[in-house]
């Protein structure tokens, strides 16, 4: 997968340059989303709610191909 869309949350400035694509490609994919529709959040820790609902997309994603 490739990534095409740019990131679109204000506090993207916040993202570390090495990060951008990955993140770009998690969104894209359905992966993840940010805290809100306009925010990010990339120096706050996710929560163990957070990470399941990850973790639940990307299997389900690894069960649907």
């Amino acid at each position: 997968m490739k990534a095409s869309a740019s990131i679109q949350f204000k506090d993207k400035s916040e993202i570390g340059i090495w990060a951008e694509k990955v993140i770009e490609l998690a969104v894209e994919a359905g992966l993840m989303n940010g805290r809100t529709d306009h925010e990010f959040a990339p120096k706050e820790h996710a929560n163990r709610a957070e990470s399941v609902v990850v973790i639940k997309r990307l299997l389900a994603g690894l069960s649907s191909s």
